[in-house]
């Protein structure tokens, strides 16, 4: 069936596709890549500039960063997009570590907050 952002569907199993055909079934590589080739036809000028960029994993590359970057368990990203490795999903995360995000320095604030004032 064609491509259209239409309500998530169902697939075996019970996840649902990402995108889905108006029939509520995932999309095939295919049906994916004419869905973009239709959307950047008609982008914007603005968008002149990738427009020749625009594929597939440019879709799934943005989605794991933002879902990372946005607080999202990576665990969750990882099923979100069918990863076998986490690896391949923390892959995206490099850059994102910061002083305020690491483990170790999350448990170190939460014991330093729980100390009694002396």
């Amino acid at each position: 069936g064609a491509a259209a952002l239409a309500p998530r569907g169902r697939t075996r199993g019970g996840s649902s596709p990402m995108i889905a055909t108006r029939e509520g079934r995932a999309c095939s590589r295919a049906d994916l890549w004419a869905l973009l080739r239709r959307v950047a036809r008609t982008a914007r000028p603005e968008l002149d500039g990738v427009r020749d960029r625009v594929h597939p994993h440019a879709l799934r590359h943005a989605y794991v960063t933002i879902a990372l970057e946005e607080g999202g368990a990576i665990q969750h990203v990882q099923a979100d997009v069918g990863h076998a490795s986490i690896a391949t999903t923390q892959h995206y995360d490099r850059g994102l570590r910061t002083r305020a995000t690491t483990a170790a320095d999350r448990v170190g604030a939460a014991i330093s907050a729980q100390r009694p004032a002396r």
